[in-house]
């Protein structure tokens, strides 16, 4: 019997090194946990990840267009 693939989700970002959980955490750290950009760029450079806002709100963009297809 061959064995058979699944096919890859459809990456949150195209071409990005991004893992699908980090727009998803920044994202939450948005709209659930009400915490701004500026906030967020600080809270990752403690923990010594280099993300600019313009970074950070490009993420949110493609994770809202990612998810869009799934609006009701």
């Amino acid at each position: 019997m061959p064995i058979k693939t699944a096919k890859a989700p459809r990456p949150v970002i195209e071409k990005g090194l991004a893992s699908p959980s980090a727009p998803a955490h920044v994202m939450t750290m948005k709209f659930v946990d009400a915490v701004p950009r500026y906030r967020q760029e600080k809270h990752y450079a403690r923990l010594g990840i280099d993300l600019s806002r313009g970074v950070l709100s490009n993420w949110m963009l493609k994770g809202s267009q990612w998810l869009e297809p799934s609006k009701i």
